[in-house]
């Protein structure tokens, strides 16, 4: 468990708290911009599938996925340690967020989860079957967001010195200032957001009614 008796800072937390809820309006924002987008024929199922992925992201990161994201574990990935929120409360944590809620942080951490798979349903609008889009939202999310989120984001307790190092095998990972594997992960999940969306273009048959 990363976690230290710190005071709370009351400031912080609700700036966190709006933060998160900012986040979280993109996402179904995203879904009316792609909808308006698509066209007449594809706009509700496009909305729809916004509004899904926060649901299926949501219950996916709150049970295990900020567990493997951000929770104890290896270079490569985390474990369930912190499954169900197990040891995160509302005590600060000493590795995410020093006088905030350690669940705040957890929270805010969800919204980028959410919205990173909903970017890639421009690829997909009128292509997949709307149920091969929720697993493919949950398996994405467990295999490539959380994996890049641990090796860039996580950090552990250094056993040696008590302190903080990088829990991720991200390349300078564990040398690197706290901004510069926060811009690398960043551009991680983008290049994995569009490979993802190039896979699917390819793969996938012409949308429905011959629009490309």
């Amino acid at each position: 468990m990363l976690g230290y008796d710190g005071k709370t800072d009351h400031g912080n937390t609700a700036w966190m708290l709006a933060a998160s809820a900012f986040v979280m309006i993109m996402t179904p924002a995203v879904g009316f911009f792609y909808a308006g987008l698509a066209g007449e024929k594809s706009a509700a199922n496009t909305i729809l599938m916004s509004f899904i992925t926060v649901a299926i992201v949501t219950v996916q990161w709150f049970l295990f996925g900020y567990s493997f994201a951000f929770g104890p574990g290896n270079g490569w990935f985390g474990s369930f340690q912190w499954g169900a929120l197990n040891n995160v409360g509302f005590t600060p944590s000493g590795a995410y967020g020093y006088n905030i809620p350690h669940v705040v942080y957890c929270v805010f951490q969800c919204m980028f989860a959410q919205i990173t798979p909903a970017l890639i349903t421009g690829a997909v609008i009128g292509r997949m079957k709307f149920k091969t889009y929720c697993v493919f939202v949950f398996v994405w999310t467990t295999l490539i967001y959380d994996a890049l989120a641990h090796w860039m984001w996580s950090w552990t307790l250094d056993p040696d010195t008590f302190g903080l190092r990088r829990a991720g095998c991200g390349a300078g990972a564990r040398q690197a200032p706290r901004h510069v594997p926060a811009q690398a992960a960043r551009q991680a999940h983008g290049r994995a957001r569009r490979l993802a969306a190039v896979v699917w273009l390819v793969w996938l048959q012409p949308r429905l009614g011959g629009r490309r």
